[in-house]
């Protein structure tokens, strides 16, 4: 099967994100020839906690990363970590009943948990704040469907609340967002410094990490799989692909999950004045309750990250890092949501795609 090198930045200045720029020293790529028990496609969070738990187990890994480990949706994301696993939850308890839907949320609750677990156990520096998550409305016409879904969460046993105004005061959530519900579980973290966190670990637990090193062809046969890459062969006997939304880069027969696109902005840090009209004194994470899903957190070094998701369907050719009209897009709603920042100047702005099957 033949693989196509995924768009990428091979060579650029700039990392392909706030939290990855500027980009970090690519590790060494794959030359000669090598074997292990088990290769995996993608140096992402799958991958990497693929490779720890892996060699935990005693088995021999290597990760292929066609760019630089987090280059994708890890290093590009928000950096909420939330046990969410879907807005609608009235529709998961219709759909799955209590004892499925509870198990399907306990399984998010200890996502958030390994995540945390692992940036215990390899002390790893990324500004983690477990201050949970707030899914909120922007009018007052979403309270009900929020009321809705905090109930059905309850009932599930998720870890979360309905905010009552006087807390939503008491708090200092920022007054465009006028009800929610609390997350309980999670929080924020940089993502960035999250997968190199990951990256350190894997490579000091005996991981071979090669980064600039494309997947070009996988073949199989009675020993194995044969996985050529521009400057060698990997053997392995098990192939664990972790390639997100680039999965359809490689070409593989239903070509990989559809695509959402997200785009992300970064503010410089906001002054002191700012910060104090803005409020925000929990430093939660916020995502909004209406269907296009705005993200908006701080930083922290005083910073506003917001973002929204895009969808495009179907089609292989690369899709673009940079979209002026999409950027001018997310820059108007963040200042919609935080009048207060109109004057400070956004410090960059990324995009990138995030697999949903």
């Amino acid at each position: 099967m033949q693989a196509e090198q995924p768009p990428g930045a091979a060579g650029s200045t700039a990392g392909p994100s706030f939290w990855l720029d500027p980009p970090p020293e690519a590790g060494p790529p794959l030359e000669g020839g090598s074997r292990v028990e088990v290769a995996i496609a993608g140096g992402g969070y799958a991958g990497l906690c693929t490779a720890l738990e892996l060699r935990r187990r005693g088995v021999a890994v290597a990760v292929l990363e066609s760019e630089l480990c987090g280059f994708g949706a890890s290093g590009r994301n928000a950096g909420h970590l939330t046990p969410t696993i879907g807005k609608d939850l009235p529709s998961l308890l219709r759909g799955f009943g209590r004892e499925r839907g509870g198990a399907l949320v306990r399984l998010a609750d200890s996502a958030v948990e390994r995540v945390e677990g692992l940036i215990s156990e390899h002390a790893i520096d990324c500004s983690y704040r477990p201050y949970g998550n707030v899914v909120a409305g922007i009018h007052m016409g979403q309270a009900k469907r929020l009321e809705a879904a905090a109930r059905a969460g309850i009932e599930l046993g998720a870890a979360l609340r309905m905010l009552e105004p006087a807390e939503l005061a008491e708090r200092e959530l920022p007054r465009s967002f006028v009800c929610g519900y609390l997350e309980q579980r999670g929080g924020v973290l940089d993502p960035g410094a999250y997968v190199r966190g990951l990256r350190a670990a894997a490579i000091a637990a005996g991981v071979e990490v090669h980064e600039r090193t494309p997947l070009l062809e996988i073949d199989g046969g009675p020993n194995g799989l044969r996985l050529r890459t521009p400057r060698g062969e990997l053997h392995a006997e098990r192939l664990v692909v972790a390639t997100n939304a680039y999965t359809r880069m490689l070409g593989t027969p239903d070509g990989g999950p559809v695509a959402l696109w997200v785009s992300m902005l970064a503010t410089e840090p906001l002054p002191l004045a700012v910060r104090e009209r803005i409020g925000w004194s929990g430093e939660e994470g916020i995502y909004t309750a209406h269907e296009v899903l705005e993200s908006h957190r701080l930083t922290a070094d005083g910073r506003i990250v917001s973002g929204s998701r895009f969808v495009r369907y179907g089609g292989r050719d690369p899709l673009p890092d940079h979209d002026p009209d999409v950027f001018a897009r997310i820059e108007t709603m963040m200042r919609s949501r935080f009048p207060e920042a109109e004057e400070v100047p956004v410090a960059r702005f990324w995009s990138g795609p995030i697999g949903c099957n």
